[in-house]
């Protein structure tokens, strides 16, 4: 008897705590969450230009955020508690009076606020007790908050007149000039307002022969009550993706519902969470406030447009009735159920699979162990994971549980939801081959993953929304992670810093404002600037004995000139370059100016393909793409470097061997170059590489080809396989015994390629700090007794007859 006392005891204590979790998730009250209130007190984080932006590269450096903090938890932990801590839907302002001390005037009202209760208290259950907030800022977690909460604002703004016109405008396609996956819109600083927003461009491109239409019959509501709609509303939650606009809640909502699945029986239909948590919770809205009008037709699809994809913030869609399933929506929790369904069978594969890893893999051109699973697949995965019956069920089931909930302007009966069930299916089914989102590209060839040291030589004589909008994209589009490049940002008129090196985007974003743009000099001091930036690199290269983390990164010096060089600029440009191609070989300088190459071309090597034009008159972005994806694609071109560690900037070391690891992902290949400062002379010299068993890797020699490949007809490239933990050793030895000169010794070329095909049978092994993803192969390269000599260096007569030639280089300014 007292066991069974103390059992049921027992039972009773865990359903109060079961009961108490669901009762007291903040979330879903009927107030904004406490822990959100700081987005709310803060005007300046409400208001979406003080924020961080809303694209899928800043998500996810947020969620690497919160991963590296010490105590924090695994992928479905973590996916729950950023649901449970951050998103909280149908959130809208009031104009009404409120003291500023003891209230806020606004709250979850939208029509969104039901379905978020339902899934907080039935799917997604818990509370975020532990989560670390100390590993974001204040303004890091407002954003996040932002970013993963659905509500759309349909309070008139002001600026509906600019706005809403250019809708139908800037839905068009990307130019065959501009990169295949890359859309070229920007605010346009005549309509400028920090606080109201800009269209700019839609980021998808559709049919142009299917324009919008804005004057569409407004809903019944609109014309019966006494407040005014926006033309085009504002939808928050939206993540830009180079395939579409994404509700990134619905994303995350798929994970956390799959890694703690939930079933709910009503009234003899079993409901799946994630499905509850995706597509059928949206369409069970359909269902609801759709049906409850008595519609002849369903609709289904909002299309939208960012202000500019470069640094989004606004997004705007193009009606304001009918808003319960948005294209974003659509996408998001269609790729919420691509990724719930499948990730039990990843993490089978890999049982540490982190969130950022799933989003980073996902939202690119690789997919998550397979070209199958990525988003610009998604709609040709769509029927393998939503099957029509099966997706009618869970939306007439997950209707049956919301009705419940929800406030409506009328009574819907059971057999009504089925029936509408079945009609919003067939509504979204017609629909969804409609979104022309970006396709998945066809590329045959291996992929290249830069990894960068970029020096940023800023002059802030450039309008600020235009050049934040040019960094941000470079940003975005050189691999600046953790696991890849860096970057800092220098005055070109003082030298001193505006943003220390960083590895994260975010960075960028925090550190760098209107504010800091408007009050740094302006203009171009030639000789301080390259002084500064030969002074950062030369720090680096001192410290590389004890610091490891930029070897087997390629360095670059990008110059951001606004004026047209002097004739004295010029001059001294070319004495500083002298120093560059002496001390600092390895260090390329680009450039980026305005009113052509001939302006600016002074600051770099070979202007013809180191320099690049940028307009500043363009107001559509165009030019924005257009000339930072030349920068780009330079960027990427550029080799990483392999040096002595202990030569130091002066050349003054000795020799010395050294050794650090890399990471290559599978189909990708990774670039090198030893310059022939590092074997010229005597003594035996050897370069090896090391595998660990992740995969086979082919490793590619020349002192011709940039470039070296296997199967390349003439030429010197020498290859050979790495397999398993068998490691391969090329000689340097007398590499440079047929030159005299430095200069005249061609450099080492290096290429370490997988060649692993597109399979989901791929290895899975990569679990150091420095791996980006869980397929990643890593390899380590030793070099052996590498030299140390300057570019003044020169032999004269035969081997063994050295003489250092010392040149003196005298200032002209």
């Amino acid at each position: 008897m007292n066991k069974m006392a103390a059992m049921i005891v027992k039972l009773l204590l865990l359903l109060s705590i079961s009961i108490l979790k669901a009762n007291s998730q903040e979330n879903a009250a009927n107030s904004i969450a406490p822990g959100l209130r700081e987005c709310y007190n803060n005007m300046n984080y409400f208001d979406r230009e003080k924020r961080l932006p809303s694209s899928i590269n800043v998500l996810i450096a947020l969620i690497r955020k919160i991963e590296k903090a010490p105590y924090i938890q695994n992928d479905r932990e973590l996916s729950m508690q950023l649901i449970q801590r951050f998103k909280q839907d149908g959130i809208v302002a009031f104009d009404v009076p409120t003291d500023s001390e003891y209230g806020i005037p606004a709250s979850p009202m939208g029509f969104q606020a039901a379905k978020n209760k339902v899934i907080l208290r039935k799917i997604i259950p818990g509370i975020a007790e532990n989560f670390p907030n100390s590993s974001l800022s204040e303004i890091e977690r407002c954003s996040l908050h932002f970013m993963l909460s659905n509500t759309i604002h349909v309070k008139p703004r002001g600026d509906e007149q600019q706005v809403c016109k250019k809708l139908g405008r800037f839905q068009r396609r990307v130019p065959r000039t501009a990169e295949p996956d890359r859309d070229i819109e920007m605010f346009d600083p005549k309509h400028h307002s920090d606080r109201t927003g800009n269209l700019q461009e839609n980021n998808e491109p559709v049919d142009p022969s299917k324009d919008i239409d804005i004057d569409v019959q407004r809903d019944l509501a609109k014309k019966t009550l006494t407040f005014e709609l926006s033309d085009c509303p504002v939808e928050d939650g939206v993540v830009y993706t180079r395939w579409g606009a994404v509700q990134a809640g619905h994303v995350i909502s798929g994970i956390a519902a799959a890694r703690d699945q939930q079933y709910i029986i009503k009234d003899g239909v079993k409901v799946d969470g994630r499905y509850a948590a995706t597509l059928a919770g949206d369409l069970a809205e359909v269902v609801l406030h759709q049906g409850v009008k008595s519609v002849k037709q369903f609709e289904v699809g909002v299309k939208g447009g960012w202000n500019g994809t470069q640094v989004p913030r606004w997004y705007f869609i193009e009606k304001n009735f009918n808003l319960e399933l948005t294209d974003a929506e659509i996408r998001g929790g269609l790729d919420g159920l691509i990724l719930a369904k499948n990730i039990d069978s990843w993490r089978d594969k890999f049982r540490t699979l982190k969130i950022s890893q799933i989003l980073d893999m996902f939202y690119s051109q690789r997919g998550i162990f397979s070209s199958k699973y990525r988003a610009c697949n998604r709609k040709g995965m769509y029927y393998e994971v939503a099957p029509k019956d099966e997706l009618v069920t869970q939306t007439f089931g997950f209707g049956l549980i919301l009705e419940e909930e929800t406030t409506l302007f009328g009574t819907i009966n059971d057999k009504g939801i089925q029936k509408y069930s079945e009609d919003s299916v067939n509504a979204l089914n017609d629909y969804i081959s409609s979104i022309q989102d970006l396709k998945c590209e066809i590329d045959n060839d291996v992929n290249v993953r830069a990894a960068a040291d970029v020096l940023l030589v800023l002059d802030t004589q450039w309008e600020f929304k235009l050049i934040e909008s040019v960094i941000a994209y470079l940003l975005d589009s050189v691999n600046i992670n953790p696991y890849g490049g860096n970057y800092t940002i220098i005055n070109a008129k003082t030298g001193e810093m505006m943003v220390n090196s960083s590895n994260t985007i975010l960075d960028f974003y925090l550190s760098y404002n209107r504010t800091i743009h408007t009050n740094a000099p302006i203009g171009l001091d030639v000789p301080i600037a390259f002084d500064a930036v030969q002074k950062i690199f030369q720090s680096k290269i001192n410290n590389e004995t004890s610091d490891k983390y930029n070897r087997g990164k390629s360095s670059i010096a990008i110059f951001l000139p606004y004026s047209v060089l002097s004739e004295g600029d010029k001059s001294v440009a070319s004495s500083k370059k002298e120093h560059f191609k002496l001390y600092l070989p390895d260090v390329k300088i680009l450039a980026l100016g305005r009113n052509g190459r001939d302006a600016f071309g002074h600051l770099v090597f070979d202007p013809s393909i180191d320099a690049f034009d940028l307009s500043d008159t363009s107001t559509d972005g165009t030019s924005i793409v257009q000339s930072t994806n030349l920068l780009v694609s330079r960027v990427n071109e550029i080799h990483r470097r392999i040096s002595n560690p202990k030569c130091g900037a002066d050349f003054s070391g000795e020799e010395a061997s050294d050794s650090f690891d890399q990471y290559v992902e599978p189909n990708t290949s990774s670039y090198y170059k030893i310059s022939p400062n590092y074997f010229f002379g005597d003594g035996e010299r050897f370069i090896k590489f090391q595998g660990y068993g992740y995969g086979n890797l082919m490793v590619c020699l020349s002192r011709q080809d940039g470039k070296p490949r296997q199967n390349v007809t003439g030429g010197d490239t020498k290859c050979e396989t790495m397999t398993g933990m068998n490691p391969i050793t090329f000689s340097l030895t007398d590499a440079c015994i047929d030159y005299d000169t430095v200069f005249s010794c061609p450099p080492l070329y290096i290429s370490v390629q997988s060649n692993i095909a597109d399979t989901e049978t791929r290895s899975m092994k990569c679990i150091d700090s420095g791996c980006r993803y869980p397929d990643d192969i890593k390899y380590t390269i030793h070099v052996e007794k590498l030299s140390c000599v300057n570019g003044s260096f020169r032999f004269i007569g035969n081997l063994g007859l050295v003489t250092i030639t010392i040149l003196t280089f005298i200032s002209s300014w």
